[in-house]
């Protein structure tokens, strides 16, 4: 025969009555419920459409006497852009000393909301090679943060913008602490291949994003136990 517990009256008056409490107090303010605010990431650049690919400059030392080449194209996929390419580091008779660089850069940017953004992440697979990110602002100071991935496998690249590095134009960093990166003042974003080796080089590339702290938390929560997923923090 199965037996019945009952709960003591008083503790069922005494549970009614915090309950009352409770809500009185949340009825009044007093207390008010903690709500995570996460800003959805802001989506500097994509490639789902033909116009995408035609944002982007191509540019290389081919254009100063150089031998390098580079290509920018959209992805049968219709999702990804392909930039690809070869460094050639001799400099047959350049103006320059310096050869074996290939660029694209995107101009038609906006960055309004910057200032609550200190992360750029891209989404990128590459050859395993380093990159450089770049930074442009309206005065035309040059910001870059280099960086590499796991070889041929889609990576998750975060760059905070405080490690950016403000460059001469001789290739050598400026000390001048007052001209840090405005984020307000960024009016075109940039990837640059100069490794100091000749050869061909390859980054297929699917979004580039502003994100936030909090953003960095969830992609490291997402990407480091799952399968054929990188999340590469330089």
């Amino acid at each position: 025969k199965m037996k019945r517990y009952i709960r003591p009256t008083g503790f069922r008056l005494a549970g009614k009555a915090v309950s009352r409490f409770a809500r009185r107090i949340l009825n009044e303010g007093a207390i008010k419920p903690v709500v995570e605010v996460v800003r959805d990431p802001i989506t500097l650049c994509q490639f789902t459409r033909a116009n995408d690919i035609k944002k982007w400059i191509i540019n290389s030392d081919s254009e100063y006497g150089g031998a390098s080449s580079a290509r920018f194209e959209m992805m049968e996929s219709g999702k990804t852009a392909k930039f690809y390419g070869a460094l050639d580091l001799s400099t047959r008779g350049m103006a320059w000393e310096r050869s074996g660089f290939c660029s694209i850069t995107n101009e038609a940017m906006d960055f309004t909301l910057w200032p609550e953004y200190t992360h750029i992440h891209l989404r990128c697979k590459t050859d395993g090679r380093a990159y450089t990110f770049n930074l442009i602002n309206n005065s035309g100071f040059l910001y870059q943060h280099a960086f590499t991935t796991t070889p041929d496998v889609w990576s998750n690249v975060t760059l905070q913008l405080s490690d950016f590095v403000l460059m001469t134009t001789d290739g050598h960093d400026e000390l001048d602490e007052k001209d840090e990166l405005a984020y307000s003042s960024v009016e075109s974003v940039g990837i640059i291949m100069q490794e100091r080796i000749s050869g061909p080089f390859s980054m297929e590339l699917e979004t580039i994003k502003a994100i936030t702290p909090i953003q960095m938390v969830h992609l490291k929560k997402r990407f480091t136990n799952t399968p054929n997923e990188y999340l590469d923090t330089v």
